[in-house]
């Protein structure tokens, strides 16, 4: 809070000469606006009247003459021409339809595209159906040469080639018991 002397220091010198009550205003106004503000005694707060509080008929009076009022400029303003409220009832009409019809045409547009959306995502999934498919397909293929061919070494063999094939079939069964 500003005091006295950093008065003196900004450089604001008051007269020693003025009565205390000058300087009693001086402090409240200090103390209220936390700003260095100088009033004399013959500042307009001074001269302000005290607020008068209105009783309950000059209320109702005040009431009734701005109500007076208000229904004078209603009637003083002049009446609305049928042809323009025709006119304004007709632009509102065709301003409806014309939202409803841009709705409609955004609805159409927003049931298209997810429509097409869902189609590409149908033609995605039945390739990846018809890919996977065919890597089945190529798969069981090639199993069935692979088998194809082992019937056909297997025809091709000897008894000697069967009978170390079933000793090494015996021999890995025994090692694996052998682990547990």
């Amino acid at each position: 809070m500003p005091s006295w002397s950093s008065a003196r220091r900004l450089g604001n010198s008051l007269p020693n000469n003025l009565p205390f009550s000058y300087f009693a205003k001086l402090r409240w106004t200090i103390c209220a606006s936390r700003q260095l503000e100088y009033h004399s005694l013959e500042s307009p707060h001074d001269k302000m009247p005290a607020f008068k509080d209105p009783g309950f008929q000059q209320r109702r009076e005040e009431a009734g003459r701005a109500k007076n009022a208000a229904l004078a400029a209603y009637r003083a303003k002049p009446p609305v021409d049928e042809a323009v409220m025709a006119e304004r009832t007709a632009r509102r009409v065709a301003r409806e339809a014309a939202e409803v019809q841009k709705r409609a045409e955004a609805l159409r547009a927003k049931e298209e595209a997810a429509d097409a959306k869902r189609e590409q995502e149908r033609q995605a999934v039945a390739a990846a159906e018809a890919s996977a498919r065919a890597q089945a397909e190529a798969a069981a293929t090639a199993r069935a040469e692979a088998t194809a061919q082992k019937q056909g070494q297997r025809k091709a063999w000897t008894e000697a080639d069967r009978k170390a094939a079933r000793d090494a079939r015996y021999a890995a069964r025994k090692m694996r018991a052998g682990r547990r």
